[in-house]
């Protein structure tokens, strides 16, 4: 009996592929660009224009460390040195600043320079978004840093931190609550005072009343094998709180030891506690009891004598929010830390919601007009604005740089040099358009795979190259006053 299955001949087969193909040309021609939405979710299909779509210059960038080694070498289309400044001849990986005139930085120098003989502390306040957390870029700069100027330990600290640092191991009680001027907030605060960190803490949340019952919450610190340089190295504690209703009672303990113990009276302002604690304890304990809690600001460890550099990381920020912080206790601690530089990191929060180049015009004007309510506060301060890294959206199952990065960093640098800032231009440092897909697919990776932030040894290579730019600029600084000495 004839069996009714007839194997297939390669022209069956051929047909076959044939009308799958057209099928799949057919899909590809009616379905819509934009997708459609099933059941609560967003289909798509490719389209004739990203099959077609040019990628030769993808992945032009190949090893990332020759790349960078070269672009470090690099003079950048810009004016160069003259000689009354000595500055370095620019590259690619150089500080920019309008008219090529670097002096805003030279108080900051002269005071880090002194400052480890003066035994006093400049700070240098790294402000920024996700990119920097866990004290990426921040823990770089801050060994170098030190290791010109003096100075050790991690700087200010949050009681209740969004992510852990490499700088410090961290733990605290449970009973803690973080508020923001910039969302993931646990409501408003009676004070409405912020500070230094954008931020204030809790270990009981704010009522009418003060409570009947005393509270206790703890902070624990101790060495981390991570840190690197002198990030581990302290002798001092400061405690920034005040807005406490009733007597705090607050406890400092040295490696299970008690050294402090202290009733603070209650505040309508913020203060600001010192306690020498001795060379860099195995373990700091401080507990608080009371039966209102204060706002902490902020914990800050550091070695008197030299410079600290803060990590401020703002998860979600665009970098728009210094406005909204009053003046009153952002200054206070600003200027009672001695900030001598503040770097702002910011632009990466801001792309997703960016539609056309006026719309980044207009994130560069908000952008400058935060870095002039900060200078206001900080006149005698340097400030560099660092622009955004690039960073890709997966465009039809490809991914690509977004559409208006360029323009963001334009508006950034704009904001910047018209503020009397420097500039770093991290985008242009990395390679430019779509050259966070060579950082991610580089061996070992230098960025992770949402193509936006940098992994632990990306993020190395990019601090690498921003302290040498800070550390060319001191150079070329120093051989001017080195020359003034010199009789003529």
């Amino acid at each position: 009996m004839r069996s009714p299955y007839q194997p297939m001949t390669p022209l069956h087969i051929l047909a076959m592929l044939g009308s799958i193909g057209a099928l799949v040309a057919l899909l590809m021609a009616v379905f819509p660009k934009e997708g459609l939405t099933l059941g609560g979710q967003r289909l798509k299909f490719i389209t004739w224009s990203s099959l077609l779509r040019d990628t030769s210059a993808v992945h032009r960038l190949g090893d990332i460390d020759a790349y960078l080694a070269s672009v470090d070498t690099t003079r950048a289309d810009m004016s160069f040195a003259d000689s009354l400044h000595l500055r370095p001849a620019l590259t690619l990986t150089s500080i920019q600043f309008k008219n090529n005139d670097a002096s805003s930085l030279y108080n900051f120098f002269q005071r880090a320079r002194e400052a480890r003989a003066a035994r006093t502390n400049v700070h240098v306040f790294h402000y920024g978004d996700s990119q920097i957390e866990s004290d990426r870029i921040s823990s770089l700069l801050r060994q170098e840093l030190q290791q010109l100027f003096g100075g050790g330990g991690p700087g200010w600290l949050a009681p209740l931190p969004v992510t852990s640092t490499m700088s410090i191991r961290q733990q605290q009680s449970e009973h803690w609550l973080r508020y923001t001027a910039y969302g993931y907030d646990k409501g408003k605060l009676p004070s409405g005072q912020f500070g230094a960190l954008a931020a204030s803490f809790r270990f009981l949340p704010p009522s009418e009343t003060v409570a009947a019952d005393t509270s206790e919450a703890w902070l624990e610190f101790s060495p981390s094998g991570k840190s690197g340089g002198r990030n581990g190295t302290y002798d001092l504690l400061k405690i920034w709180l005040g807005y406490h209703r009733a007597p705090l009672d607050l406890e400092v303990w040295i490696n299970d030891s008690l050294h402090y113990l202290e009733t603070i009276a209650p505040a309508n302002s913020v203060l600001c506690k010192r306690y020498h604690i001795g060379r860099s304890p195995e373990k700091l304990r401080l507990v608080f009891r009371g039966t209102d809690s204060p706002e902490v600001h902020g914990i800050v460890l550091e070695e008197e004598g030299g410079v600290n550099v803060d990590n401020i990381a703002l998860r979600g920020s665009d970098g728009t929010l210094f406005r909204r912080l009053p003046s009153t206790d952002l200054k206070a601690e600003l200027t009672g830390s001695d900030a001598g530089l503040v770097l702002l990191q910011f632009g990466g929060n801001a792309m997703p919601y960016i539609k056309s180049a006026e719309g980044a015009t207009q994130y560069g004007e908000s952008f400058a007009m935060q870095i002039r309510y900060l200078r206001s506060l900080l006149p005698d301060a340097a400030f560099i604005v660092i622009g955004p890294s690039d960073m890709s959206q997966s465009v039809d199952g490809q991914w690509q740089s977004y559409p208006y990065l360029e323009q963001v960093r334009d508006a950034l640098k704009n904001a910047a040099l018209e503020t009397g800032c420097g500039f770093w231009d991290m985008y242009t440092v990395m390679g430019g358009k779509n050259a966070m897909i060579s950082w991610v697919s580089n061996q070992p990776p230098y960025a992770g795979d949402d193509h936006v932030h940098f992994t632990p040894a990306g993020a190395k290579k990019v601090a690498g190259l921003l302290c040498k730019a800070i550390k060319e600029e001191y150079d070329a600084w120093n051989a001017q006053i080195e020359k003034q000495k010199i009789p003529g």
